[in-house]
């Protein structure tokens, strides 16, 4: 089996985390692997030998409107694939995300190639133009995986057609309890791999106005990457919390940073399965989440049994629940312990033999 993978890069991200242990996980059922990237930035992830990488050529954005140029370069990638499918001989190619898999889709019309597509994100949050394109991309797909119930719901798609395989917890962080509730700092923390709109740090700055009133002595420490001060030093300066709220940057050791925090909040006005709750809740830290679509932190905390749930963008029941988590020692402990059990809800071994069969089932 020769297997073909299409995404921008291979850098820091939930998607591209995610595509790089769907590489390893199949790697040892396909004789080779061409991972066919858009941009040559530097690959963060250790891969199999029997991954290769190909870059397609950007075409030049010659309208002014960015649709078209939209279309003109999903044309172009599309062109590109078919002649690496029928070059290298590819039998599947993988993709994550409307956006490659129309690239794909289009491709499979003229390749008759096998397209496994992946819905990483909220399909609801999606714009009227792609969120109908994606319908049709994806209905061309052989197979779809998505993370949770609610996005395949959204396409109803059959059980046949679309399966649910959530990320599974990845991580280099071996901590076999959580931290002791007496030595956890006085800290708060959000966390992303980017800082985007959808993660919600807003809303967590507007949450840490209320908390600092309780609790003076806690500070929210932020963590990703991206231009902060652009994004919310307005929004901390209207709120009067610069001695409250310190960016970090991003980390590479995130865990180690952040496991004896106080609480951490996955304020978050769309996920999947997020990736950095899912870290924290291994590790053991208290957590509160929003119950955003399409119900990724739902389905790893459950109904408030490893973590707290509350309505997404309220703000002020993100910080009365923090503040609750943090009077409530027993509470706390309670609820770090329970996180933990993520690690065997979605131990790696059991989400790459999904993986696995999904391909194994194509071929």
């Amino acid at each position: 089996m020769r297997i073909s993978f299409v995404i921008d890069d291979l850098s820091q991200g939930g998607a591209q985390k995610m595509m790089a242990f769907v590489i390893s996980a199949v790697s040892e059922i396909a004789e080779e692997i061409v991972v066919v990237l858009r941009d040559k930035g530097k690959i963060e992830y250790e891969l199999p030998d029997n991954v290769r990488f190909l870059y397609m050529v950007q075409p030049s954005k010659k309208s002014r409107i960015k649709r078209i140029n939209d279309i003109r370069c999903m044309l172009s990638y599309s062109k590109q694939l078919v002649n690496i499918v029928k070059s290298e001989k590819i039998n599947i190619v993988c993709v994550f995300g409307y956006y490659y898999a129309t690239v794909a889709a289009l491709a499979k019309k003229r390749s008759k190639v096998k397209v496994i597509g992946s819905e990483r994100r909220s399909p609801m949050d999606l714009n009227m133009f792609w969120r109908n394109v994606s319908k049709i991309s994806y209905a061309a797909c052989d197979k779809m995986v998505f993370q949770v119930e609610g996005a395949r719901a959204y396409y109803n798609f059959s059980q046949k057609k679309a399966v649910i395989i959530p990320n599974p917890y990845i991580s280099a962080y071996a901590y076999s309890k959580p931290c002791n509730t007496a030595e956890r700092k006085k800290t708060i923390i959000l966390a992303a791999a980017r800082l985007e709109y959808e993660k919600g740090f807003d809303i967590g700055i507007r949450a840490m106005r209320l908390i600092a009133k309780k609790k003076p002595e806690y500070k929210l420490l932020i963590y990703g990457h991206g231009d902060f001060e652009k994004m919310y030093g307005k929004l901390i300066d209207e709120l009067g919390l610069r001695e409250y709220v310190i960016y970090k940057g991003l980390s590479k050791r995130i865990i180690d940073d952040i496991y004896d925090a106080g609480v951490f909040v996955l304020p978050s006005r769309s996920e999947g399965i997020p990736n950095m709750l899912l870290e924290a809740m291994g590790a053991g830290l208290p957590c509160v989440a929003a119950d955003c679509n399409p119900g990724g932190p739902r389905m790893l905390i459950g109904n408030n049994e490893r973590g707290i749930l509350v309505k997404m963008g309220d703000y002020e029941e993100t910080a009365n629940m923090v503040v609750k988590l943090l009077d409530d020692e027993k509470l706390a402990e309670r609820y770090a312990q329970a996180a933990m059990s993520v690690k065997d809800i979605y131990a790696k071994e059991k989400i790459e033999k999904c993986w696995r069969e999904i391909f194994l089932s194509l071929y």
